[in-house]
């Protein structure tokens, strides 16, 4: 989830339809500014890219870093207090009862004081029964309900041992079988508000209309889709963003990079998993758009550096290789491999003239088959291509699209996904968005402030304030600190790495850590009306791992009728549950084969 730096490329792209030219859409960040977060580290580059934004320089002069004020005095020490509560929910009809836990985890290195704090919810099953647990169920609370335990809890591990209150005590996940996974968002710079108030947390925010705007007013309820019926959670922020800080004297910048992001995640975990006495269970790393590269380098080093070998891979929208998604001069792929999801987006309008699309999947199946064909080819030739081929290849593209042909010729037959959400419905005054093609805004321009995604900002607010009441009313964590969703001070001071030439793609260390560990799977998920990473660009790295027919079955890829972020949608979220279920706990049965239809 990213809206840094988009204002400068979106009044650059403008179309300008009255004067009948229509500018070439070739930006080489476009998309990539939306997406979550890239982590990976340097070992991993094959091939390495700077920073994947554009820097709004005005807007960073105006003080645009205000969602940055949880910085803490490098002097500082004082850290809140975890908070450990108790809870009851339904879930398909059947009572769970849990615990939650609230807090920070110190990562130490070689001094004494620790060099980050880290902020994270973690959620433990207490009435799993067959999982190994041998803790009591009873709550007496109601459905949604809290009770905060006494800082005794906190010796748990050894009952006779008088109550500690300091987070180096930490309250055991004593389910030696039970899966645990880890959840992480990306930016750089996002927090795990995403994916903890969206989509598999206990509690959700309510958005309407399937996802695609604004509620009536915010609001937080039960999520009967929470995957904490099958699996314990941990939700996680990087240090600079949540409540996550460097430690005293510690300087927060020495995170932001690629490769000393990846090291402090893959620490948290072996940590968590030590503290918590869960080496023996299966578990399970789950990443966003950017935060799939950040899953698969955790996954590399916590082989490497811990002998701890994760049992799967939950990616959501996958960002492993950044030159399918680059609409850059001279790199043709991404406009084939977006090609399809602008045929969902304008079949969703109901922009497509010839009607035929009341069977999506099987138009996107001829698309997909053109745009791999015909069309790519087409695109290889550049200026060679004959005039009566180029026209041909213009009306086919218009006729996929629901872009007026004119435009197409314009653009050279190549259509990036900005022109394309400012195109397809800018007879009507609206543009669309890029995370989620379904949802639309108003054409207007913000001269005060950067260019927001429409489909990130109606989701923006809703999981931001349902955060915000969560965690202090229901999970009783006090601190009266920002809650640092998105941090732009994290994004603009990324470290790339040294490399600064080519694609950053890290699709060669996944087919790695397969090859290393047979035994890890991967379950993968797009949406079809993703225009910042389409579903066929997704397919496409997958298809192309280095491994042997017998290891490609380990990958399961499924496609949503949904955006980027895919639980929004009530319906893709239900379905997405399931099929994770599936893949958590009865791996023989979780499709195993790469790109198998879905069962929507």
């Amino acid at each position: 989830m990213e809206r840094i730096g988009m204002m400068e490329w979106w009044n650059n792209g403008t179309l300008r339809r009255a004067s009948g030219a229509y500018p070439s859409f070739h930006c080489p960040v476009l998309a990539l500014l939306l997406l979550s977060v890239l982590v990976l580290p340097t070992w991993a580059l094959s091939a390495a890219v700077g920073p994947l934004h554009v820097r709004d320089a005005s807007a960073a002069q105006r003080g645009r870093e205000v969602r940055d004020t949880t910085a803490v005095p490098r002097g500082s020490v004082a850290v809140p207090e975890d908070s450990v509560t108790e809870h009851t929910m339904l879930v398909r009809g059947r009572p769970i009862h849990y615990r939650a836990t609230a807090g920070f985890l110190p990562i130490q290195r070689d001094s004494e004081q620790p060099v980050a704090h880290i902020f994270f919810v973690a959620y433990e099953r207490l009435d799993a029964g067959d999982a190994g647990n041998a803790s009591n169920p009873q709550s007496g609370n109601s459905a949604g309900g809290g009770r905060q335990l006494p800082g005794a809890v906190a010796a748990i591990r050894n009952p006779t041992t008088p109550p500690k209150a300091d987070a180096s005590c930490p309250v055991p996940f004593r389910q030696s079988n039970r899966p645990i996974t880890f959840a992480f968002n990306g930016g750089p710079g996002a927090s795990a508000v995403w994916l903890h108030m969206g989509a598999f947390g206990p509690k959700r925010a309510i958005l309407a209309n399937d996802g695609t705007s604004l509620p009536p007013s915010n609001q937080l309820r039960d999520n009967e889709q929470t995957w904490l019926e099958f699996t314990d959670l941990v939700f996680v922020d990087p240090v600079g963003t949540g409540f996550s800080h460097a430690g005293p004297g510690v300087e927060p910048e020495q995170f932001y990079s690629v490769q000393k992001d990846t090291e402090i995640a893959a620490d948290f975990v072996r940590l968590f998993v030590t503290q918590h006495e869960r080496w023996l269970c299966p578990q399970f790393l789950v990443g966003e758009s950017y935060g799939t590269a950040r899953a698969v380098g955790m996954a590399r080093r916590l082989q490497d550096r811990y002998g701890l070998y994760v049992n799967g891979l939950i990616l959501l929208s996958s960002a492993l290789n950044l030159g399918v998604i680059s609409f850059d001069p001279g790199n043709d792929l991404p406009y084939a491999l977006s090609l399809p999801s602008y045929t969902a987006v304008a079949q969703y309008h109901g922009q497509l003239r010839d009607g035929s699309a009341s069977d999506l999947e099987r138009t996107l199946q001829r698309v997909q088959a053109w745009a791999l064909g015909d069309y790519l080819a087409a695109l290889a030739q550049g200026r060679s291509l004959s005039p009566p081929q180029s026209r041909e290849i213009a009306k086919k593209l218009a006729e996929y699209t629901g872009l007026p042909e004119d435009m197409v010729v314009q653009n050279r037959l190549r259509i990036g996904s900005a022109g394309f959400a400012q195109g397809l419905l800018s007879p009507e005054g609206r543009v669309l968005g890029l995370l989620d093609g379904r949802v639309t805004a108003p054409s207007v321009p913000l001269p005060r402030r950067p260019w927001i995604d429409p489909s990130l900002f109606i989701v923006e607010g809703p999981f931001v304030a349902a955060f915000n009441s969560y965690v202090r009313t229901q999970l009783g964590f006090k601190t009266d600190r920002p809650y640092i969703f998105l941090s732009d001070k994290a994004n603009e001071s990324w470290n790339w790495g040294s490399g600064r030439q080519g694609y950053f793609n890290i699709a060669p260390v996944l087919a790695d850590v397969i090859g290393l560990d047979n035994r890890l799977r991967v379950f993968a998920a797009a949406g079809y009306y993703d225009l910042t990473t389409p579903y066929l660009s997704q397919e496409y790295v997958f298809h192309h791992l280095d491994l042997p027919s017998d290891l490609a079955q380990n990958i399961t890829f499924r496609r949503y009728h949904a955006g980027h972020q895919i639980y929004t949608s009530e319906d893709a979220l239900r379905q997405l549950t399931e099929d994770v279920r599936t893949f958590v706990t009865a791996p023989g049965q979780a499709g195993g084969r790469l790109g198998a239809p879905n069962a929507d």
